[in-house]
C-alpha cells in the first residue's frame, strides 16, 4: 500500500512540476509568473522524497547506494541538461522559451 501512495505522490509532483513549468513560461504578469514557479518548487520537494524512498526500497541491499545517489545524480543532471538546451533556445525564443524548455 505504502508503494502504491509512493508512485502516486511522483505521478502528482511530476504532473504539477510539468504544467507549471510550462504555465511560467507563458506568464503574463509577474504575479503568475511568481505563483507557477512556487508550484514548481513545490512540486519538487513533494517528488524527490518518495523518489528517493522508493529507490531505496526497490533495489537490493547491494544496489542501495547505488539507488540512491542515482536519484541525486539523476536530478543534478536533468536541471544542468535542461540549463544547457534552454540556453540554446534563448536567442529565438527569449525568456518564455527558456522556461518552457527547462520544463520539458
Amino acid at each position: 500500500l505504502r508503494q502504491i501512495w509512493q508512485k502516486l505522490v511522483l505521478i502528482i509532483a511530476t504532473v504539477v512540476m510539468l504544467i507549471s513549468g510550462i504555465l511560467s513560461g507563458i506568464a503574463r504578469n509577474l504575479w503568475e509568473f511568481l505563483i507557477c514557479r512556487a508550484a514548481v518548487g513545490f512540486s519538487e520537494g513533494i517528488g524527490i522524497g518518495p523518489a528517493a524512498a522508493y529507490s531505496a526500497e526497490i533495489a537490493t541491499l547491494k544496489f542501495r547506494s547505488f539507488s540512491l545517489s542515482s536519484v541525486g545524480f539523476g536530478w543534478g543532471f536533468g536541471t544542468t541538461l535542461s540549463s544547457g538546451l534552454a540556453y540554446f533556445t534563448l536567442n529565438p525564443l527569449g525568456w518564455r522559451g527558456y522556461l518552457i524548455t527547462i520544463a520539458l
